[in-house]
């Protein structure tokens, strides 16, 4: 959360804004598509070097560091478990091969998946769940616009991979193609992601780079030597008719730091807390405990069935389920309600906000408080996200952030049971 604030700094692009953007958000997202990347080229490699079997084994150590990253990892292992089978001449020498490649990372992933159900009881994990019930119409509106952004890198890449089809490259685009619509579509059917600048895409920075690559190594003998600057110099100049300048805060990161850093020097030790930005304000307090209310973080809300949307925040990907009678039962000392600065009960943002205002309960045992937690940021920044004070003049521009929370009261049938 961190650094997704801090790097989040005017950017001019004409390349891969996901990557260029998530290398510096502290997720996983591009290790991730560092490891993708690597087993594909080691594949590619093995495909190619039939003497060379280390390829293919370091290939399936690869494909096991992506699935214990992230289980959508699974997808890609897949497919080039398949790219090997049918691309080594003979089904037999393609099965053998497959086989190794399976067996080098095959001990890596069950010894995983069987601490996960040791630890957790479950072999997937929450957000599974979370978004089981995605808006696909949503995800293939997240794809469009990726797409559409330039420099274009999909289309760059589907005009490239009919190039090497139809030219020396077949098996190559077959592989490749294959991982990145069948990514995609997994992409799309989870409905996409809320963050900024398409991070769960950036996995496939490097994939869809490598189709280019390819298109261009079949494109760039036709055309002759002495015309390859010229190309080059001219994809340039019309790539800068479409850069991309723009700043975007990110509201969750930005004020779950400024609330998580006030919570760590003014709430005691050990205090349970429910709240819903459990990725960023957490991030400050590791002497607390948290509910996370949005579920991604909690199994019970996670695996709860959702009847019907009832607020517009839920549509986010990620953001569907809640559960107040839930967080209730736990009886957490603090509760933030909506955004990480919170809001009052009657402005629910998530279903966990709407039916904990619904519950009597809620405010028989709760009573609100509101703080004013100075901040400061650059002068040189024009926006702030929710100043809803107004920034002062001077060389540090300063805002009093309102922070809502509530608190459990001293009543004993209020008290926590733990």
């Amino acid at each position: 959360a961190k650094s997704s604030a801090a790097s989040d700094v005017y950017k001019r692009q004409v390349s891969s804004l996901p990557f260029l953007v998530w290398v510096w958000g502290g997720l996983e997202g591009p290790f991730f598509g560092a490891l993708i990347f690597a087993l594909h080229a080691g594949v590619l490699l093995g495909l190619k070097q039939p003497q060379a079997r280390h390829w293919l084994s370091i290939a399936g150590v690869v494909a096991a560091a992506a699935v214990m990253t992230r289980q959508d990892g699974a997808i890609f292992v897949m497919v080039s478990g398949l790219a090997i089978l049918l691309g080594s001449g003979s089904l037999r020498e393609g099965f053998l091969r497959a086989c190794r490649f399976a067996a080098c990372g095959a001990p890596f992933i069950i010894g995983f998946l069987a601490f996960r159900y040791s630890y957790y009881g479950d072999l997937l994990p929450n957000t599974y769940y979370v978004k089981a019930s995605a808006n696909l119409a949503e995800g293939l509106r997240y794809l469009l616009l990726y797409t559409l952004q330039p420099p274009f890198l999909p289309i760059l890449a589907l005009a490239a991979g009919v190039l090497g089809w139809r030219g020396r490259f077949r098996r190559e685009v077959a592989y490749l193609g294959t991982s990145v619509a069948l990514y995609a579509l997994y992409v799309a059917s989870v409905g996409g992601d809320h963050m900024a600048q398409w991070r769960l895409l950036a996995p496939l920075a490097a994939l869809l780079a490598m189709l280019v690559s390819l298109g261009a190594a079949e494109l760039l003998p036709r055309i002759g030597r002495p015309l390859v600057p010229v190309a080059a110099l001219s994809i340039l100049i019309v790539l800068q008719f479409f850069v991309v300048t723009g700043k975007r805060w990110d509201q969750a990161a930005v004020m779950g730091t400024i609330i998580g850093q006030y919570i760590a020097e003014a709430w005691p030790s050990g205090s349970l807390i429910a709240l819903n930005t459990a990725g960023s304000t957490a991030f400050y307090n590791p002497d607390k405990r948290f509910i996370d209310m949005l579920g991604l973080n909690d199994a019970v809300i996670a695996r709860r069935e959702i009847p019907e949307i009832r607020l517009r925040r839920q549509h986010w990907p990620g953001h569907n389920k809640g559960d107040g009678a839930y967080v209730l039962s736990r009886r957490p000392d603090y509760i933030i309600l909506a955004a990480a600065d919170g809001r009052d009960v009657s402005d629910p943002w998530f279903l966990s906000d709407i039916e904990l205002a619904e519950n009597p309960k809620f405010l028989h045992c709760y009573a609100q408080n509101k703080v004013f937690i100075p901040y400061s940021y650059p002068a040189s920044e024009t926006v702030m996200p929710y100043d809803r004070t107004g920034p002062l003049t001077g060389p540090q521009k300063r805002i009093l952030l309102p922070f809502i929370y509530y608190k459990r009261k001293p009543k004993p049938e209020c008290a926590r049971s733990d």
